[in-house]
């Protein structure tokens, strides 16, 4: 299946960004951080998302995890600084599953959305 590249609008982020967490809660995330001229390395894989965001006053993304485990709060914020894009896997009107956002740094997160786990309480 061949996936459709597509920038984001900046003044798009942040709605965007809320109907992805609201359509998609507790995916199961993986988290990539590549820094220019390295490698990239997995933050983080298999906790599950709580939240992402971008907030224009400190012009910064934010994704934030959690473990699977309801009877262990434990919880793990990436925050990219001053992103100059956001682009996703999918069209427009499709929740993706991938969202790739660069910084001002070079840098760039990606992260992986699988299919959402049921939390037992």
């Amino acid at each position: 299946m061949s996936h459709t590249n597509r920038a984001l609008a900046r003044t798009a982020w942040s709605r965007f960004l809320d109907e992805v967490v609201a359509e998609r809660p507790h995916a199961s995330t993986l988290v990539e951080v590549e820094t220019e001229g390295l490698r990239p390395r997995v933050q983080e894989r298999g906790l599950l998302l709580r939240s992402m965001s971008y907030d224009p006053r400190r012009d910064a993304f934010e994704v934030t995890v959690v473990l699977p485990d309801p009877h262990r709060e434990a919880s793990l914020t990436h925050v990219v600084e001053r992103p100059t894009a956001i682009e996703v896997d999918a069209p427009a009107g499709v929740i993706p599953q991938e969202i790739r956002v660069r910084g001002a740094d070079g840098g760039r997160t990606t992260i992986r959305l699988d299919a959402p786990t049921v939390v037992s309480e």
